[in-house]
């Protein structure tokens, strides 16, 4: 899954919406999130257009935050080991000149990778941080899919076509991988981005996958939320009842079972968070809103592996 500030942190419930409460984090507009498997680690970047923004991280599940040496700039999108150690962050840029960051200390320093300068996107890691992938494209224009080997000392550009990507999710060893697109579909690859094959469905805004990539989560603005238990092979169809509009945000647990969608309908009282203890198969809504005015909305959420800790921004 690819954690917040003006966020909130709730433990799940089996059979009910789980309670949440908003972290003493800034009020920011926050992008993107990143959790270590247990959810003790939480990484939290804030951006808003052209505006550079920074990146946060919390020690102890979003008690407290504390701002991070990363550099001021236009964050896109956060990943993290399983320990929360080693951090990745993306640099989006409508001029293709965004860097990729590492850090090995939790956040205490970062470095600039090898990897091209473009726009990046989306990017998610390993569980041990060693397999890293990183896509291009969004919103504002096209790109190609890097993966690196070695926790971003070196990268490889992938066979994967050079479209609108704005999505990945990998299994974690970093071999299953599964890469969302704006028109064009979902695209899988099981041997850690050799190869790439199409899944024919209509888009990919937002992916979330269980840890051995078997269980995948996908959700659209138009309403379109699939599920999948053969690894993106074939796809259901499922229902969750919201109003359509805006951009959705998913994540799962590492067995598939608790999924979460944050819908962000960018209007009034509609912005509601959705969970699942079956796989998908029903949903709760958490009755968790935003109440301040049109155009702001959830845009990311992170899950533990257990599925126990959520947060939302």
């Amino acid at each position: 899954a690819s954690g917040p500030l003006c966020g909130y942190f709730g433990a799940v419930c089996p059979a009910i919406a789980q309670a949440w409460m908003q972290t003493s984090s800034p009020y920011k507009d926050w992008r993107c999130l990143a959790s270590s498997a247990d959810g003790s680690v939480v990484l939290a970047a804030f951006s808003s257009g052209a505006t550079s923004g920074s990146i946060y991280v919390s020690t102890n599940s979003g008690k407290e935050w504390a701002l991070t040496s990363a550099p001021s700039t236009s964050w896109m999108s956060l990943a993290t080991s399983a320990d929360g150690c080693q951090l990745v962050a993306a640099e989006g840029s409508t001029f293709n000149n965004g860097h990729i960051y590492i850090s090995t200390n939790f956040g205490t320093s970062w470095t600039i990778t090898s990897a091209s300068c473009t726009n990046w996107c989306s990017l998610t890691s390993s569980a041990d941080g060693a397999r890293l992938v990183a896509a291009a494209g969004g919103y504002c224009g096209v790109g190609p899919i890097y993966t690196s080997a070695d926790a971003g000392a070196t990268w490889t550009m992938t066979s994967a076509p050079i479209t609108n990507w704005v999505s990945i999710v990998t299994s974690a060893d970093g071999a299953r991988l599964a890469a969302g697109t704006l028109s064009s579909g979902i695209y899988l690859s099981t041997n850690s981005g050799a190869t790439w094959t199409s899944t024919h469905l209509p888009s990919g805004w937002s992916l979330a996958a269980s840890s051995d990539g078997s269980k995948l989560l996908t959700a659209a603005p138009n309403g379109s939320i699939y599920t999948s238990t053969n690894s993106g092979n074939s796809w259901t169809l499922i229902t969750v009842p919201h109003e359509t509009g805006g951009i959705p945000s998913v994540a799962s647990s590492a067995d598939g079972t608790h999924l979460v969608i944050a819908f962000g309908t960018q209007s009034y009282h509609n912005d509601a968070i959705y969970t699942s203890a079956d796989s998908g198969a029903t949903w709760q809504n958490n009755n968790v809103y935003i109440y301040y005015a049109v155009g702001i909305g959830w845009m990311s959420v992170a899950s533990s592996v257990d599925g126990s800790k959520l947060v939302a921004a």
